[in-house]
């Protein structure tokens, strides 16, 4: 432990000595094991990696199915497949020692490989006294390619050090131990909160956050059987009548307690007002912004009806399409502007019409955001990121990325959201992520063709966001 200050190493020593696994570890560890595995069909015929149980299924390759005796749901595959390695699993346990919240962090792994699963044990890597907000990690831990913390579950600990960092803390998200919380908050205050129900219900919450903010919410949510909106307690944590907690009539709320619906489902109900899980889950695709706005001019039910006839639709293309009818005060109840044959190119057409009206006093207001953003330009030693200066630059980010950021020119100028460009430092003309940011969020980032940006690009963009806009 040469890394630790001697009252540091203490701590540790302690925990080590003082902090046994508690009863049903084992047992906890091996059901989350469990859930790594596949169905794997092969003649029609699926068989239950973790049961064995064979049976029939009409669910295709890479579908999800329920195995009838386990009742265990896994992803199907064929029987020639050999080799996956699934996402690591996160396990918290919390423990005290004193009057100290200890959270203990663990991290297994495993892989499929030629019909078998092997799992790793669960490798312990981080501590976080949280009282006095020290944070440690051992040798498990160490710096990946994109300088995300790796853990190898498969080292022995050889030392702890103390883990600092000027960006982010230690993340205490994933699937939280529960048998011991009910004991553990006995006689503090969190002894009504129901936290070892919703450990028990949910397999990722953040355990630091609930310890640092006790919102009364909390257990409200949980005895209301709402667990999903458990997992956001602040937004709902204020006084008044179910609708004034919830914005939406009580009548919805064995609907909300059946489907556990989430945040994100919640806000859909709101604006859709059907009780039908499957609609809303589609719905959810969708940014909720694009759906108010189109819901001003037809139903829910018709938009879905629409999108599903489309073979690829692109739901910025269209309501930006929206838009351009609203911009040119163009009927809005004829069918024909609202459901068009070929979105892409009405969209196209109405796209040209409005940049030949409003483009020249677009331009100037272009030019005065970029001035007010500039102060948010950042960088380091691989990217740079920069507001968009004029409509030309638009227009050739457009181009390049082969997306309709373009047709933002307006809202841009407007102030109604905020366009950058993130870019290699070594190739400063050549197109590389799109960013949308709306009141110091980014709400949008793309490279080509809209596709998602790889983790080194989120990185960037994380720090951006805490350091530069966060303070603005």
């Amino acid at each position: 432990m040469a890394y630790l200050k001697k009252r540091y190493r203490e701590i540790i020593e302690r925990i080590d000595k003082e902090l046994k696994l508690p009863k049903g570890w084992s047992y906890f560890v091996k059901k989350e094991a469990q859930k790594d595995n596949f169905i794997i069909k092969s003649k029609g015929i699926c068989t239950c990696g973790n049961c064995k149980t064979e049976f029939k299924s009409e669910k295709k390759i890479n579908e999800r199915e329920k195995c009838p005796k386990c009742k265990k749901e896994y992803l199907i595959k064929r029987s020639n497949y050999q080799w996956h390695i699934f996402e690591p699993r996160t396990l918290i346990l919390l423990d005290k020692l004193d009057e100290n919240w200890i959270i203990r962090l663990f991290q297994m792994e495993s892989r499929y490989v030629n019909g078998k699963v092997y799992h790793s044990k669960a490798a312990e890597y981080g501590r976080v006294i949280l009282n006095e907000k020290l944070e440690f990690v051992n040798n498990r831990l160490y710096s990946g390619m994109w300088g995300y913390g790796k853990v190898n579950t498969y080292a022995e600990v050889k030392a702890w050090r103390e883990y600092k960092s000027s960006y982010q803390s230690l993340s205490t998200y994933g699937k939280v131990f529960h048998n011991n919380l009910k004991e553990l908050f006995k006689d503090t205050e969190y002894k009504y909160s129901q936290l070892w129900t919703l450990a028990k219900k949910e397999d990722e919450i953040d355990l630091s956050y609930y310890l640092n903010n006790n919102f009364p919410s909390t257990e409200m949510l949980i005895k209301m059987g709402l667990y999903k909106l458990a997992l956001c307690p602040k937004t709902f944590n204020k006084k008044g009548s179910f609708e004034k907690i919830f914005g939406i009539n009580k009548c919805y709320y064995n609907f909300m307690k059946k489907n556990n619906i989430d945040i994100d489902e919640l806000n859909i109900l709101k604006l859709y007002k059907r009780k039908d899980i499957k609609k809303i889950k589609y719905l959810k695709q969708f940014r909720l912004e694009h759906l108010a706005k189109i819901s001003k001019y037809m139903t829910l039910d018709k938009f879905i009806e629409f999108a599903i006839s489309k073979r690829k639709f692109d739901m910025d293309m269209y309501s930006d399409y929206i838009g351009f009818l609203e911009d040119l005060e163009l009927d809005l109840k004829d069918k024909s502007n609202l459901f068009p044959e070929d979105v892409k190119a009405e969209h196209d057409k109405y796209q040209e019409q409005v940049a030949v009206r409003s483009n020249e006093i677009t331009k100037r207001n272009i030019e005065k955001r970029y001035k007010q953003l500039e102060e948010n330009i950042f960088s380091n030693n691989k990217y740079f990121i920069i507001p968009a200066k004029s409509i030309e630059a638009l227009e050739d980010e457009s181009k390049q990325q082969r997306n309709c950021v373009r047709t933002y020119a307006k809202r841009y100028s407007k102030g109604e959201c905020d366009i950058y460009f993130m870019r290699e430092r070594n190739n400063p003309n050549k197109s590389l992520v799109t960013v949308e940011v709306k009141n110091n969020k980014v709400v949008q980032s793309r490279i080509k063709c809209n596709k998602d940006i790889n983790k080194s690009q989120q990185k960037f963009l994380d720090k951006w966001e805490d350091k530069i806009l966060n303070v603005a």
